[in-house]
């Protein structure tokens, strides 16, 4: 029997946006959590003793999973049909993570509407960004925003021009890939936010490939097996699944050649912190249960002392002994 899938997600977030378009285009059914737009959310800490603070969390069974990228990897493992990894798979990851989730992503927020923003939104994501948010000099600064954003469109525009046929996304397959929905769900953001109206005028490949992207997902919508309608759970709910299911062994692997085993700077079995290493540096603790290239596997102890695993990813991250 396939595990559960659960995402913890609100739905403004735009990183939760991108994880459903995956499980639509895979055809997954899968539960939803809702969470508050800000912490705390016991749904999480409180129930799974998952402290991390980004949002979405996506649990596969027992195995909680910690950055959309990482989830994905095991989305695609776990469940091969419907892939999304059909092109230079290495190339999606890292171009999603380095530049789609990084550097067009930073320039995305710097186009949000600031001065709209409730106050506590924007003490909310001065605490996540580790110093304070100056609304009024990120909206003077507006123009070096979008002008940044149409260098990362221009580069787009400049790969959609050598596809071998109109109708392919962006790494020239026939159906979309993972770097498609990486760079798409940011962008549409972007344009939700109606602060650079002219932004995509320039840029007509982009706007047709965003267009195919749309219908693609739609149709995807109309297949899957609830109609891209998650299953409301209730976080009391959702642990149960989580605590009740077995942790996947292929998901947790201790490579003995991994330095900082090797060195003794870690050990299996001990506990240690694993935090972000550019914004939301909360950490999370646990044991050390696996250690490689890919990723760090905590287990985690939540409410009446049950345990689940949690991955996050070696990428953008730090893993260090608790103190």
């Amino acid at each position: 029997m396939a595990p559960q899938i659960i995402l913890y997600a609100y739905p403004e977030s735009p990183f939760g946006q991108k994880l459903i378009q995956v499980l639509v285009l895979k055809q997954l059914p899968y539960a939803h959590v809702l969470v508050p737009r800000m912490p705390p959310r016991s749904a999480l800490a409180d129930s799974l003793g998952v402290t991390y603070r980004r949002i979405p969390v996506l649990a596969i069974g027992n195995d909680v999973f910690l950055d959309t990228s990482l989830a994905v990897l095991a989305l695609e493992r776990i469940f091969p049909a419907n892939p999304l990894s059909t092109a230079s798979w290495g190339l999606q990851t890292a171009s999603s993570f380095f530049w789609a989730d990084r550097a067009v992503f930073r320039v995305a927020a710097s186009l949000l509407p600031w001065d709209k923003m409730p106050d506590a939104f924007v003490k909310d994501r001065s605490s996540y960004m580790g110093n304070k948010i100056d609304t009024q000099a990120i909206i003077k600064n507006r123009p070096n925003a979008e002008s940044a954003m149409r260098s990362h469109l221009a580069v787009i525009e400049a790969q959609l021009s050598k596809l071998s046929s109109p109708s392919n996304f962006i790494l020239n397959t026939s159906s979309p890939t993972y770097l498609d929905l990486t760079l798409s769900f940011t962008l549409n953001w972007v344009a939700s936010f109606r602060t650079a109206p002219h932004l995509f005028d320039s840029f007509p490949l982009v706007a047709a490939w965003l267009a195919r992207l749309s219908s693609a997902v739609k149709a995807a919508t109309a297949s899957h097996p609830t109609k891209g309608v998650p299953n409301k759970m209730s976080a009391e709910d959702a642990a149960k699944i989580v605590h009740g299911s077995k942790p996947d062994q292929g998901e947790c692997v201790a490579d003995a050649g991994e330095p900082l085993l090797r060195e003794k700077w870690l050990s299996l079995g001990a506990m240690v912190d694993v935090t972000p290493d550019d914004n939301g540096k909360v950490p999370q603790k646990g044991r050390l249960v696996g250690l490689n290239a890919e990723q760090a596997v905590l287990e985690v102890v939540g409410a009446g002392g049950k345990t689940c695993r949690v991955h996050a990813p070696r990428m953008g991250f730090t893993v260090r002994a608790s103190k």
